[in-house]
């Protein structure tokens, strides 16, 4: 009697132990469709690095890097309107995600450029404060904001827009550096609109002055920023 439950506890153990990899096996497939998904898209074969991801999907032990690889692969294959779903939900499982917050950007640009859709662009400049404060050194995101102003000839609102992300991050270097840089091809672009007209020697001494500080503006951010680097590091 004592040798036959010995065997039925074996036989239990492992049947235990056989459905323990079984699930082991499950749990690691979405992990295994991720990593194909990625070795996919750089490939450049965008439509099977969309699948996987997607294959993969919540049951990934980074549900985000999931999401994020769909949203990327809809993104570089033009399906633009899947893309901003993706990347919205994205941004729903990491917030503060740089190229997260880049891609949605990206793609609302280009989306609102080639499909003539206005109101994708709108929606960069409604969005860029928040995508600034969560991703304030991606200067890939600062470029398509500058163009999508461009875009809707209104580049007068970047400067303000500019401004409430330094005053929310007052510490922060790049913001600063790059709001100088906007308050600079301002006063280029107001010199460039006011040439020839009787005030326009003084707008260009004016303007040159300004140039002049906004550059040291510029390099005193850029050298507090790196003192402080060496400092963290010391």
């Amino acid at each position: 009697m004592r040798i036959a439950r010995t065997l039925y506890g074996a036989i239990a153990l492992l049947v235990a132990l056989g459905a323990a990899a079984c699930a082991s096996d499950t749990n690691r497939e979405p992990d295994r469709l991720v990593r194909q998904g990625r070795e996919a898209f750089v490939a450049g074969d965008y439509e099977r690095a969309r699948d996987l991801f997607r294959s993969a999907g919540p049951r990934a032990s980074d549900a985000h890097e999931a999401t994020l690889g769909v949203a990327r692969s809809h993104q570089q294959l033009h399906e633009y309107s899947a893309a901003l779903t993706r990347y919205q939900r994205a941004l729903e499982l990491k917030p503060g995600d740089s190229l997260t917050w880049e891609g949605y950007i990206e793609t609302l640009y280009w989306a609102g450029v080639l499909d003539g859709n206005g109101r994708r662009l709108e929606t960069v400049l409604e969005v860029a404060p928040r995508a600034l404060l969560e991703a304030p050194d991606n200067i890939e995101i600062y470029e398509h904001v500058f163009n999508t102003a461009a875009e809707l000839n209104r580049l007068d609102d970047y400067v303000p827009l500019l401004e409430t992300v330094v005053e929310a991050l007052p510490d922060h270097p790049v913001p600063h550096i790059e709001l100088a840089k906007a308050r600079l091809e301002a006063a280029r672009r107001a010199r460039n609109v006011s040439a020839g007209g009787p005030e326009s020697e003084a707008l260009a001494a004016g303007v040159e002055d300004l140039e002049r500080a906004l550059r040291a503006d510029i390099e005193a951010t850029a050298a507090r920023a790196v003192t402080d680097a060496e400092v963290s590091s010391a």
